[in-house]
């Protein structure tokens, strides 16, 4: 009788850890994977061939070939200060044909007043925006802060991208209907001026029409852009 009940437990072990293996076996590595990004291009797969949350991406900032328009200014193109009759304000801008169409596609407009004469508190802050036309987009992140008494807000700025970072994997897409977006903005209150503000160097802007990508390549001397050449694919 021992014997008949040790070989039914053995047995019911057995099948419980054929059973078991069996589920293990044909268990989904891919199952239970939420993602709500959109990406053109598929998604970035792991070590088991899974989809992973994040995008595939083929368009990097200052890399081109064949398949792009390409244009680098004969001369970069500086965007110059135009002052008032009191050298006290400044505003200028600058439009570049990213497309070669003979229509302007983005827009740039810097502002500020003079440190050294102003003696009042100014009625026009340091600031560089862009605007888009054509339909043509520019990237974007957000920036949160806080205002004091409970108050949060979010505000838009273009993004600064590096040399060789991702563009087509990105989501944050501006497109104003010929409404701007900030570079950097100075301001008396709590919000960021953005993270141009201040910048020296090389430094691209990711761009999109059509779902066609591509980039502007600025330098940025003592906070102010300088735009040096720009693509998009064909």
């Amino acid at each position: 009788m021992y014997t008949i009940i040790l070989k039914q437990i053995f047995t019911l072990a057995f099948i419980s850890l054929w059973l078991f293996s069996c589920d293990t076996e044909n268990e989904d590595p891919c199952e239970g994977v939420l993602c709500t990004l959109y990406c053109e291009n598929g998604y970035v797969l792991d070590e088991n061939s899974c989809e992973m949350c994040e995008c595939i991406v083929s368009v990097f900032a200052g890399v081109y070939d064949d398949t792009f328009i390409y244009y680098e200014l004969p001369l970069p193109l500086e965007i110059e200060m135009v002052w008032d009759i009191e050298n006290l304000y400044f505003s200028g801008e600058g439009s570049i044909d990213i497309d070669l169409d003979g229509n302007n596609d983005i827009k740039f407009d810097i502002g500020g007043y003079n440190e050294e004469n102003l003696n009042e508190y100014p009625l026009i802050f340091n600031h560089c925006t862009v605007t888009t036309l054509n339909n043509f987009e520019v990237l974007y992140y957000t920036e949160t802060f806080y205002g004091g008494m409970g108050f949060v807000a979010n505000l838009d700025v273009v993004s600064r991208l590096d040399f060789n970072e991702g563009i087509d994997g990105s989501t944050n897409w501006y497109s104003g209907s010929n409404s701007f977006i900030r570079m950097f903005y100075e301001n008396p209150a709590s919000m960021p001026y953005g993270n141009w503000y201040g910048a020296n160097g090389i430094f691209y802007i990711g761009i999109k029409k059509n779902n066609k990508y591509g980039w502007i390549k600025l330098e940025m001397f003592d906070g102010w852009p300088t735009i040096i050449s720009y693509a998009i694919q064909n």
